[in-house]
């Protein structure tokens, strides 16, 4: 593919109204695994600092997006690791993104 990840996003916000809502209210984890099957060197970052504590963006080749493109202050977010997600360690609520899909969560950070 041929198309940069703000090209890519530009086309995903436009798709529904509700695009941008959805992915910065619980659908950033999901965005992150749609990134991650187009370009797949992607890798998530998150953050738990700021209005938008606890969310998932996609860092692509040195640089962070979320649904709204390029990130603005990308020194809020961290790289994912399964030692950095609250929702993945012991004894923490799983995040609704992380429900159900905790395996496979610990085998894309691994």
């Amino acid at each position: 593919m041929n198309m940069s990840p703000t090209q890519f996003l530009a086309i995903l916000r436009d798709s529904h109204p509700d695009m941008v809502r959805y992915n910065l209210n619980g659908g950033c984890w999901e965005l992150f695994c749609i990134l991650r099957r187009v370009y797949p060197q992607a890798r998530p970052y998150h953050t738990y600092k700021g209005e938008i504590s606890g969310h998932v963006a996609t860092e692509i080749d040195g640089v962070l997006y979320d649904i709204r493109g390029r990130i603005k202050k990308p020194s809020l977010y961290e790289k994912m690791t399964l030692t950095t997600s609250p929702s993945l360690r012991n004894g923490y609520a799983l995040h609704r993104w992380v429900r159900g899909e905790k395996k496979r969560v610990q085998n894309i950070l691994e």
